[in-house]
């Protein structure tokens, strides 16, 4: 294609954090080498408007192709966003980000009068509820891919905590609600001219419940630089089995099945790495003594990415234990050093993790869950071979989830989204 000016809103970015700041930053990066970008963003740091992460970067001030233009939040998004800021009532971001969004709306509406843009892609954040109001203007759109349609598996998260069961209820309700009845949610999905979403679980959902047709399409990917560490991992005999979890230590996460499966397999060689913070850390390092194995984990803490690969370098494997998620990071971050992943078969990870690459285990319920973790990880290390096995087929799969792969998908999306709405505009007049 041609070089294009995408206006691309990327609310969360970030040159040195995961999860959704690399979306966007990792984007950014790989198809500014196509295309000159125009970047919205709100927030790169805690809390919506520390913007400092960016502003500050050298990284960001050298890349020639990208243009940084930060929405700084009005008087009335301050004040909305006060009680999460201070930690009062997290969900008043909510009412904060509405705001932040039009701002960016009435942001992008003077770019448009001031430069040539040809296209404008809703990156990030992945959620579906707030989808903003870039819909509303006459260019090609894209938008996503999007996540958060599919609901929590209520069931098994009652099982562990009758407290986190009720809240799961709640979310799952309010969930179904805005994705069935909000006027601006339908209005978005209907407007684009492209729309990807993260999971094939979620586009079952929006053509079963919207009628919509969306593209499967992970939110994130492995860099050029992520694969270039990429090694054959071998577990010899005898050795133990290092096990990595990376996330932040509270109920939707899970870590509490991983310890518990653990505790099942008792005296096996093995040591756990976890990484990450989070309130639920003192309860399940309490639990960790309680079940005797507290001498075989390492509670690293949150690192840095560049102390954060010393811990995959040494991994045997990686652990997923979410209730819900899009594609989380952490597997193309255990992908790029050839570290196969046992997961919970539901969610991105139903998609990306296949039989060759990694281990799944059925959703069931948390005892059957905790029983099949335990026996997976005993059959590894009763046959150490099926480590390199695993990792070889990592290998092979890494290239589908390529960022270079990805940008060939980023160019087809590009001209397929171009193409609906001059096709529109011509039916129209």
């Amino acid at each position: 294609m041609d070089r294009m000016t995408i206006l691309v809103l990327a609310y969360s970015i970030s040159p040195i954090r995961g999860s959704e700041y690399s979306v966007g930053w990792n984007y950014v990066k790989e198809m500014s080498r196509y295309h000159n970008l125009i970047v919205l963003y709100g927030l790169a740091g805690s809390h919506m408007g520390d913007l400092q992460e960016v502003e500050a970067s050298e990284l960001c001030k050298n890349m020639e192709a990208v243009e940084f233009i930060p929405v700084r939040p009005s008087r009335l998004a301050n004040l909305l966003n006060m009680p999460n800021r201070n930690g009062f009532i997290v969900y008043s971001a909510y009412l904060a980000y509405t705001v932040w969004h039009w701002q960016a709306y009435r942001k992008a509406l003077k770019l448009i009068e001031e430069r040539k843009i040809d296209l404008i892609h809703y990156l990030c954040p992945t959620g579906f509820r707030e989808p903003g109001y870039l819909w509303k203007i006459d260019k090609p759109y894209i938008w996503g891919p999007i996540g958060g349609i599919k609901n929590r598996p209520v069931g098994i998260i009652m099982e562990r905590s009758l407290v986190m069961g009720l809240k799961s209820v709640l979310r799952n309700a309010v969930n179904a609600l805005q994705f069935r009845f909000s006027k601006r949610v339908r209005q978005a999905l209907r407007r684009c001219d492209l729309l990807l979403v993260a999971t094939s679980e979620m586009r079952q959902l929006l053509k079963t419940v919207h009628g919509v047709d969306a593209i499967t399409f992970p939110e994130d990917a492995i860099t050029g630089e992520m694969l270039s560490q990429q090694r054959v991992v071998r577990l010899s005999p005898g050795e133990p089995l290092n096990i990595i979890w990376v996330g932040s230590i509270d109920e939707r996460k899970s870590l509490d099945i991983l310890l518990s499966a653990l505790a099942c397999i008792g005296s096996k060689n093995w040591h756990l790495d976890v990484v990450g913070k989070g309130p639920l850390q003192s309860k399940l390092q309490n639990f960790a003594k309680k079940c005797a194995i507290s001498d075989r984990i390492t509670w690293a803490g949150h690192l840095p990415r560049e102390k954060l690969e010393n811990y995959y370098r040494k991994a045997h494997v990686h652990v997923i234990t979410s209730m819900g998620e899009g594609n989380p990071t952490v597997i193309w971050d255990a992908m790029s050093f050839g570290v196969p992943t046992i997961t919970l078969d539901h969610c991105g990870m139903h998609d990306t993790v296949c039989d060759n690459c990694g281990i799944k285990i059925p959703a069931s319920t948390s005892s059957k869950i905790i029983y099949e973790l335990a026996g997976k990880m005993k059959e590894i290390m009763d046959n150490p071979s099926r480590i390199e096995s695993l990792s070889r087929g990592v290998k092979a799969c890494s290239f589908q989830y390529s960022w270079n792969r990805r940008c060939s998908d980023w160019q087809r999306f590009y001209r397929m989204a171009i193409d609906k709405w001059s096709s529109n505009k011509v039916e129209v007049s």
